[in-house]
């Protein structure tokens, strides 16, 4: 160090500088300070241990000097002799067996001393009250401490529990833990000082398939960082269903997966934020591929997995996800907004609802200042969470949809850097658990309608975005026409909606109908889109039902009440093609078992209403709803009823099967179930006295209030078929003339063909009369012809199926009850016949007398 110069010649009383001098030897040096030389004379080279004279017992120093073996270290503290490099823990002599359970396991050897490459290592300083629990140590001194272990040893038991049973389920003869969990779990209270230590974790890549990864890790248990464990998880969930190309033991796999899971519940609550959360996401990311996984293989990782976090029913351990909640909750304070969006999103994601934990997230994110620091995904994610799970925040919600109608092009996130489908959850979110904020969807609305073109969204997002503001506008009656008119405008020019999957096409039908935008074009295209599908298969029965109710809505909005000449004959076309295509899709199924009641009601319901009977979807329809008609709710009953009536299908069987489901869920029926019900039967004319009964009198007095035109006309032609062709008592006189009095003024109605029949008449010399009857029943033309009085009526063609010769339920019960009430004779014109005659008076003229035989 300085040139010419010994150590004996440096006059001082800073021995530390000496020993820095070359050529000096430890024995030269004298000092009184006997504590601090004992460091120096440990780095001198070339000394020994046997040299060292020290008073100091904490000889833990003398197991990192190289070269020294643990039987020349003279100490009466055996514990640190566990640290020595090379030494297996059946070299360690000491009482202190829970300070190296950690070594002693499977026959690792101890990790390398080397205490200087230590990166993520832990120190833990134990007092004597101190608790040690899955690997973290609380201080009873410490306050905070005693909240934390509190949450931490929360519910300990019951996930100790439950790993026993889950262990149990397993194999027996392959499970073998890494460790023995009562050691991991048990408390400890030595005054020692323990190092944990994290030399080098070993590397998780992509190319690894499940196999490796899990021997990679399980090799590598106790080098594992929290950093390590989340790359681990995340890897492993992309090996989910992929073929393995390693032949290996399906017993060791399988211990060493558990222990590796075992693993990484005990040392979660010591991972920072980061690694907590993505652990945690990566995990929830795995049990979604479970869960879509069809096919398991046989002795695979999959197997173990599901048993790990699923149970019989495919539904996620609570204890598991319940100890992921708890050790989040213990530092939400750490969290950052991505934390907090990996958090609940993985929650959300997997369906997994915790009240405590999402209350806590939401009341921490409304008392910040502002939101500027969450970015769009982590906002569209946060709030999408809590909407999946029906968590509706009102704060949490408020919150973000000020901050979104705040925001502007000085903005750190302005709304120009939302994509597509971070507008599109977050609108889903607010629509889904029903809050409308109007500067929120004005917003976005005004944002979208100024795009210049719609080409970065795909075809979910675009379906979401409909379907929220359809969803809105329903609520508040006034849809926001610019982005429906946007969005209608860019699918109907797209060059082709192959990329449009069943669900998004049903979703965009419904919203537009939803809202009463029949976009022409839109429906066309979509529509001509399906018609042209070689094979429906992606169809299932909620995008079935969806597609055909609005096609019905759309069909009787279009047609309805009009001549057959003056329609679109291609449109009508189009309608019964696409209805045919559907039905022939439908009756291909062995069984309707994937099918929801509800949506089997909804189907028949729709096909009805376009008037378009498919007899083979029909049939099978009737059959899978006899067996089935336990599982139909009300609603469910009053639809299928009415659409078999509707079509004139009459099976007694149909009915009579379900009449006792409706006596038991008579208290259930709503209004608009009550006169549906009642108007079936009646079409049908199948006696029900079990069913209507002063009970179904006194039930539609409740409801009178919430009846409208409809159910009123549905009442009185059931009224009508009680009193006059049963012989039995009807409504009650105040309900019967309400709806009487509705029936008459809905039959005053003049049809299109009702001015062309009474002109020709008057040509004739015949005597016209009001054509209003007793029974309230409406008629194109009543007349007197020898002394009777005769009905005229021209069937137009929504009193057919289709465009068959078939009555529609209606036209039947009709002509059924101006018979039994009116007793006149009943004159059908069939539309097509009138039509054919064209405006020549005189064929008009020859036509009507042969009918009335003049």
């Amino acid at each position: 160090m300085i040139s010419g110069f010994k150590t004996e010649d440096i006059e001082t009383d800073d021995e530390v500088l000496k020993s820095k001098m070359s050529g000096i030897k430890a024995e030269e040096i004298e000092t009184d300070d006997e504590d601090e030389v004992e460091v120096l004379k440990s780095n001198m080279p070339g000394i020994k241990a046997d040299d060292i004279e020290t008073d100091d017992d904490d000889e833990v120093l003398k197991s990192n000097l190289p070269g020294i073996k643990a039987d020349d270290i003279e100490t009466d503290d055996e514990a640190p002799k566990s640290l020595t490099s090379g030494y297996k823990t059946e070299d360690i002599e000491t009482d202190d067996e829970d300070m190296v359970a950690r070594y002693k396991i499977a026959g690792k050897p101890t990790p390398d001393p080397d205490d200087s490459s230590i990166e993520e290592g832990e120190i833990i300083e134990d007092g004597p009250n101190d608790k040690r629990y899955m690997g973290k140590t609380y201080c009873d001194e410490d306050k905070a401490g005693k909240q934390r272990l509190e949450q931490a040893t929360r519910g300990e038991s019951a996930f100790v529990d439950w790993y026993a049973s889950a262990s149990a389920s397993l194999n027996e003869t392959s499970r073998t833990l890494p460790f023995d969990s009562s050691q991991d779990l048990a408390f400890s209270s030595h005054n020692k000082r323990m190092i944990i230590h994290k030399k080098f974790p070993p590397r998780f890549n992509n190319n690894q398939s499940a196999y490796e990864l899990i021997q990679l890790a399980y090799d590598n248990l106790y080098q594992l960082t929290d950093t390590a464990v989340a790359a681990f998880w995340n890897k492993l969930s992309r090996q989910i269903g992929v073929s393995s190309r390693n032949q290996f033991e399906y017993s060791k796999m399988k211990s060493s997966l558990i222990g590796i899971f075992h693993h990484t519940l005990n040392e979660l609550r010591s991972f920072n934020a980061k690694n907590l959360t993505n652990t945690i996401y990566n995990i929830f990311k795995l049990l979604g591929s479970l869960r879509n996984l069809k096919n398991y293989r046989q002795l695979s990782c999959e197997m173990v997995l599901r048993e790990l976090l699923l149970d019989d029913d495919k539904r996620p351990r609570y204890h598991i996800f319940q100890s992921f909640a708890d050790s989040s909750l213990v530092r939400l304070d750490q969290f950052n907004p991505q934390d907090f969006s990996n958090l609940v999103w993985s929650f959300g994601k997997a369906g997994i609802s915790n009240q405590r934990l999402f209350d806590e997230v939401a009341e921490i994110i409304v008392h910040r200042r502002d939101l500027n620091s969450f970015n769009p995904q982590a906002l569209a994610n946060t709030i999408w969470a809590y909407a999946s799970l029906q968590v509706p925040n009102q704060s949490l919600f408020d919150k973000v949809a000020k901050h979104i109608a705040k925001l502007d092009d000085f903005s750190r996130f302005p709304l120009e850097k939302f994509s597509s489908q971070e507008l599109s959850n977050t609108l889903m979110a607010f629509a889904k658990v029903g809050v409308y904020d109007q500067n929120l969807f004005e917003k976005v609305g005004s944002h979208v309608e100024e795009l210049g073109s719609l080409h970065n969204w795909n075809p979910q997002e675009l379906s979401t975005l409909v379907w929220a503001y359809a969803e809105v506008g329903g609520r508040i009656g006034r849809p926001n026409v610019g982005v429906f008119e946007k969005v209608a405008n860019h699918i109907a020019g797209l060059r082709s909606l192959a990329s449009f999957a069943a669900q998004s096409l049903s979703t965009v039908f419904w919203a537009y109908t939803t809202v009463g935008i029949l976009h022409q074009r839109l429906f066309n295209r979509m529509m001509d889109h399906i018609i042209g599908l070689d094979k429906l298969d992606g169809f299932h029965s909620i995008s079935i039902a969806n597609i055909t109710w609005a096609c019905s809505r759309k069909y009787k909005v279009e047609y309805e009440g009009e001549l057959f000449e003056d329609t679109n004959t291609k449109q009508k076309h189009r309608h019964i093609m696409l209805f045919q295509k559907i039905a022939q899709h439908i009756v291909e199924y062995d069984n309707f078992d994937r099918f929801d009641t509800l949506h089997l009601s909804r189907i028949a319901e729709a096909y009805a209403s376009a008037k378009i009977c498919d007899a083979r979807l029909f049939q099978r329809l009737s059959l899978a709803s006899i067996q089935r008609r336990d599982e139909f709710g009300p609603q469910g009953i009053a639809n299928i009823l009415w659409a078999f009536a509707s079509m004139n299908l009459i099976k007694r069987e149909l009915f009579e099967a379900f009449l006792p489901a409706l006596v038991k869920k008579f208290d259930s029926l709503n209004s608009l179930d009550l006169a549906t019900t009642a108007w079936a039967f009646a079409v049908a004319d199948i006696d029900a006295p079990s069913l209507f009964n002063q009970r179904f009198l006194d039930k539609c007095v409740e409801k009178e209030s919430e009846l409208d035109e409809s159910h009123l006309s549905r009442l009185h032609q059931w009224h009508l078929w009680q009193t006059k062709e049963k012989i039995r008592g009807g409504l009650p006189e105040d309900l019967r003339e309400r709806c009487h009095k509705l029936f008459v003024e809905r039959a005053r109605t003049k049809s299109k063909f009702q001015h062309s029949i009474a002109t020709t008449l008057s040509s004739m010399g015949l005597e016209l009369k009001e054509t209003v009857l007793d029974s309230g029943y409406g008629v194109d033309a009543l007349v007197v012809v020898n002394g009777k009085a005769v009905g005229i009526e021209v069937d137009g063609q929504f009193h057919f199926i289709g465009w068959t010769n078939s009555l529609l339920g209606n036209t039947v019960l009709k002509r059924r009850q101006i018979t039994a009430v009116d007793r006149i004779e009943h004159i059908s014109v069939t539309h097509w016949k009138w039509t054919n005659l064209g405006m020549d008076l005189t064929k008009r003229q020859r036509y009507l007398r042969a009918l009335l035989g003049l």
